[in-house]
């Protein structure tokens, strides 16, 4: 929860988060920070901390559509879940891609 609310404000901070050391270096809206969301959402599936991974959807699940109790229900036969995040890549380094 708390590595949320980091994020959160760093990316609030818009481009004076380089100058925040609580952020850590990484760009709030860049890849490595895209990767580590992805990391606590399925961190806080698997603690069965369902509310914070219904938050990261964004104010009231967002998109997800669903309520907390809906998205939690959705959860109820899971053991665990992982996730492998590739290397990040730019359009420029697909592969097949000539240049």
């Amino acid at each position: 929860m708390i590595r949320n609310e980091v994020a959160r404000g760093c990316a609030i901070l818009g481009e004076e988060w380089a100058k925040t050391p609580e952020c850590g270096g990484i760009d709030p809206i860049g890849k490595e920070a895209a990767a580590d969301m992805v990391d606590r959402y399925y961190a806080a599936i698997n603690a069965r901390d369902y509310a914070s991974a219904w938050t990261l959807w964004g104010p009231d699940g967002g998109p997800s559509g669903k309520t907390l109790q809906a998205f939690s229900d959705g959860y109820a036969h899971t053991r665990r879940v992982h996730v492998d995040i590739a290397k990040c890549r730019t359009s420029r380094e697909a592969p097949g891609r000539s240049t």
